[in-house]
């Protein structure tokens, strides 16, 4: 697969691979770091099977291996209520 055939982040606009995503989650009204890929004890030593990232970098948005930093369950669908990604870059 080529470079131009990966799909793109909507938050920070990177094409997924070997890239980090942005931001922080407001989770009930407290803010939560993002659980960077192998920061919740799993094995990294490859990329992100979802969405491309390596060791240490922040999963992008939608990503289907992203945990929840309040409930540590699968962020994508988490039952936390008023769950939302705080960016640093405009949302477009």
């Amino acid at each position: 697969m080529t470079e131009t055939n990966r799909p793109t982040c909507e938050v920070c606009h990177q094409v997924f691979h070997g890239n980090s995503c942005v931001g922080n989650f407001v989770i009930n009204g407290e803010r939560f770091e993002r659980i960077v890929h192998g920061g919740n004890g799993e094995t990294a030593d490859d990329p992100c099977p979802d969405c491309g990232v390596l060791e240490g970098q922040i999963h992008h948005w939608n990503c289907d291996n992203e945990t929840c930093p309040s409930c540590r369950g699968q962020a994508l669908g988490c039952d936390c209520e008023s769950f939302e990604l705080v960016s640093e870059v405009p949302v477009v």
